[in-house]
């Protein structure tokens, strides 16, 4: 029995007033019905304008856990930032992030997002498409930040989420690390430059493609010194 998540779900739900919640956890061993608990303290809480949760390294957050998340997002009517973590999540898949993209779309009223779904071994081209579409419901996105570093993302997941984001206008801050996803290659460098070119109005951008698959030639396209000059901060790291 999940004592501890039941008796912070409890108390979560006579905590009626709180506007922010930041709960850890990672390395936790919490059983579905132990998230349910958790979950529907959460979801209790109407007046929540910033919810993080991190479940970095759990052996335990699965697709049944993504299930509840959007039923929860959905009582959250005032939620404006959502910052959701499963670093090294190994049961994490491609049905998981779908399920992540219909939470999403129950919650369009969100400014400021942050995906960290970094070493997903099972996450692929597939789970990337289900989810921008969720983020492509985020009308009113302001910033993005999506890690999926090490995961089985290609140049056909890029270009879904890229292509996601093209009529955001209120887009001002983006951040995507594609470290170590090898299936990323030049064409993925042509969408980003693309999108950096005739996109939103970014203020701010940063682009992590270590040890991917885009060649020297790629790297030059997007380091083009011209770029830099139309944003407030830009950084590349290659």
């Amino acid at each position: 029995m999940d004592v501890m998540p039941k008796a912070l779900g409890d108390s979560l739900q006579r905590l009626t007033t709180i506007t922010q919640l930041n709960l850890q956890l990672g390395r936790e061993f919490i059983t579905e019905d132990g998230y349910h608990s958790l979950f529907e303290g959460i979801s209790q809480l109407s007046l929540l304008t910033s919810l993080i949760l991190n479940f970095d390294e759990s052996k335990s957050v699965s697709e049944r856990t993504c299930s509840l998340l959007p039923k929860i997002l959905s009582q959250l009517h005032q939620l404006e930032i959502l910052n959701l973590s499963f670093f090294y999540c190994n049961r994490i898949d491609d049905k998981a992030l779908g399920l992540l993209g219909e939470a999403l779309a129950a919650r369009t009223a969100i400014t400021h997002l942050s995906l960290n779904l970094s070493w997903l071994n099972l996450v692929g081209d597939v789970g990337v498409e289900a989810l921008s579409q969720g983020i492509n419901s985020l009308l009113h996105l302001s910033a993005l930040t999506l890690s999926l570093s090490r995961s089985g993302v290609t140049d056909i997941g890029v270009s879904h989420l890229i292509n996601s984001l093209a009529s955001h206008a209120n887009l001002s801050e983006f951040v995507l690390a594609l470290d170590n996803c090898e299936g990323v290659t030049d064409e993925s460098a042509k969408v980003i430059l693309g999108f950096l070119m005739n996109g939103p109005t970014l203020k701010e951008f940063e682009l992590f493609i270590c040890n991917t698959g885009i060649t020297f030639e790629g790297k030059a396209l997007l380091g083009d010194p011209e770029i830099p000059r139309f944003f407030d901060s830009f950084r590349l790291s290659i």
